[in-house]
């Protein structure tokens, strides 16, 4: 296949991209290589291309014992503060005691965020959907009154469910853009179950960052055929600007990070509890926001 290929970004729709990583692999997915990875030249998003097949990935995603995550990770999460990872989110979007109604976390993961919302002190039911089901993890660190407010449905986010789940005031997508084969059906079903007036928030990695532009092939959210694509800031403000009715807050943000869990995670030796402190990194992350308007003209900020 040569460097130069006719498929249209994922993002903005330039059908000029030029092969970027090539014949990669995944760092532990065995079945998962000869991975090739395109940029768009006009917003820089990141586009694997051909997308791996779809039962390859479902297998691939059914070694992750522990709530759709890998088990050395997981257990490099026990005994540090990296659940400060998910109080941040909820701070970086305003969310409080204050707030009500039902929430959608969507691609919910082990979990994490679900147990910070069901902690807050708002009262709200949270919905989640993922592929596998609920993390035995998950239900033994909530409490009875939590898990009355909890509710787990296992879908597959790369088919069209979106019809199927309801409608919600607050929508989490929290690191999950960069796992789905089409981002713009994404988003566009997370609008679908967000109710009129309610927020959407999405949140992933930006291959605009300093953080990609220094690491390369080497940063940390660069995992060939898991992440099949990774946008920038220009990609989504080109992705979001087709959208009716939505008016759009878009940034970069630095994220927090527990030193115990990058240290255990990366070198698989276990750094003791009293020497871990919290971390706020730029590795390159996005917060978008999107609030669902009840009728009227689109608004973008």
């Amino acid at each position: 296949m040569p460097d130069d290929i006719r498929v249209k970004c994922l993002y903005c729709e330039c059908d000029k991209l030029v092969l970027q990583y090539k014949q990669k692999k995944h760092p532990v997915w065995v079945e998962m290589n000869n991975i090739d990875i395109y940029a768009c030249q006009q917003c820089g998003s990141l586009i694997t291309y051909p997308m791996p097949d779809p039962s390859l990935l479902a297998f691939c995603y059914s070694k992750y014992a522990f709530g759709g995550y890998p088990a050395e990770k997981s257990k490099a999460k026990k005994g540090t503060q990296q659940n400060h990872w998910y109080k941040d989110i909820l701070k970086e979007v305003q969310f409080s005691n204050k707030s009500h109604g039902d929430v959608a976390d969507v691609g919910s993961g082990e979990g994490w965020l679900t147990h910070e919302l069901l902690s807050s002190e708002a009262e709200c039911e949270v919905y989640c959907f993922d592929h596998h089901a609920m993390p035995a993890n998950l239900s033994e660190l909530l409490s009875p009154s939590m898990l009355d407010r909890l509710y787990w449905k296992q879908v597959e986010l790369n088919n069209d469910v979106w019809g199927s789940l309801g409608e919600y005031d607050h929508v989490f997508c929290v690191s999950v853009i960069e796992h789905v084969e089409n981002p713009k059906e994404l988003v566009h079903g997370l609008y679908k179950i967000c109710k009129p007036g309610g927020k959407i928030y999405i949140l992933g990695p930006d291959a605009g960052s300093f953080a990609y532009r220094f690491s390369g092939s080497k940063w940390v959210y660069m995992i060939p055929g898991e992440h099949l694509t990774v946008p920038t800031v220009k990609g989504l403000e080109n992705l979001v600007s087709k959208m009716p009715y939505a008016k759009c807050h878009l940034r970069e943000i630095n994220v927090t990070y527990s030193l115990k869990y990058i240290f255990d995670a990366l070198t698989g030796y276990t750094l003791p509890a009293y020497l871990d402190v919290i971390l706020r990194l730029p590795v390159g992350a996005f917060l978008l926001e999107i609030t669902k308007d009840d009728g009227g003209s689109r608004v973008s900020d």
